[in-house]
């Protein structure tokens, strides 16, 4: 996976557009500071709300993959789940798209 970079920021913008999910993780972020391990809560919430409605941004999720992978399109649609769940993990735990995502959180808590 190459390193991420300012492309990167307006992919992963025109993604969590087409999810619309601003009302909602706004929510789940209200609803969670009630809770006894909001993090936790947040992230499993946020998670499954992702999931319903990742089929709304499909063509530029999988356009990003490929460009981050250095793969095509149809080879990341070619990726068994394991291999898939594998790429994705690893995405999550690059310390570029943390701090993006935690930028993010914060400044919606500005």
């Amino acid at each position: 996976m190459r390193n991420l970079n300012i492309e990167d920021v307006f992919f992963l913008s025109k993604m969590i557009d087409e999810l619309e999910l601003t009302d909602e993780i706004t929510k789940v972020q209200e609803e969670a500071l009630g809770k006894e391990n909001p993090a936790v809560y947040a992230g499993v919430k946020l998670s499954l709300i992702v999931v319903k409605n990742l089929h709304k941004s499909k063509d530029s999720i999988l356009e990003w993959l490929a460009d981050i992978t250095g793969m095509t399109v149809d080879e990341i649609k070619k990726l068994g789940f394991k291999d898939l769940t594998d790429l994705i993990k690893e995405i999550f735990a690059n310390e570029e798209i943390a701090d993006f995502f935690n930028s993010l959180s914060l400044e919606e808590q500005n």
